[in-house]
């Protein structure tokens, strides 16, 4: 798993070392309520992500998509796009009406995946954009607030 983990160290680690970013991510309630996807790259993390059901406020039929992260090495290949695109096709066999993330990224990478940006009144994190995947009937069930948008994952 720290494999995984240092794949995000660039970008989340906020000044802080190597090991305590590790011990950070090793001790992480919110790490232990998901499920990791991960990329092979010849046996090394190529790209990975979490996904979570039933926490965060997340409805039942929803799905969370959380900690995308690429190792330096490999962006720019399509790896993180695969993976997600991978994901999205689980929900679409399981039958979930809703995948939600939240980027700090430019939301035009979710974009392209077919992932919308929800109205700022809906947005509860100033610092992170609240985007779905979804049916448009769903997403007027979303904007109309009869579902409720997840917490912060």
């Amino acid at each position: 798993m720290d494999q995984v983990y240092l794949a995000g160290f660039d970008t989340w680690a906020d000044k802080i070392s190597n090991d305590e970013y590790l011990q950070d991510c090793r001790s992480s309630t919110k790490y232990k309520q998901g499920e990791w996807w991960i990329a092979d790259c010849d046996g090394r993390v190529g790209s990975s992500l979490i996904t979570y059901r039933n926490v965060f406020g997340l409805a039942p039929g929803c799905m969370g998509i959380g900690s995308v992260a690429t190792p330096p090495e490999f962006r720019g290949r399509g790896r993180a796009s695969h993976l997600i695109k991978q994901v999205l096709e689980m929900k679409e066999n399981a039958l979930d009406v809703a995948v939600f993330l939240f980027s700090e990224v430019k939301p035009e990478f979710y974009e392209k995946l077919g992932f919308v940006v929800l109205p700022t009144d809906l947005q509860k994190y100033p610092d992170s954009k609240c985007m779905v995947n979804c049916s448009r009937e769903t997403l007027i069930a979303i904007k109309s607030g009869q579902v409720q948008t997840p917490r912060y994952f």
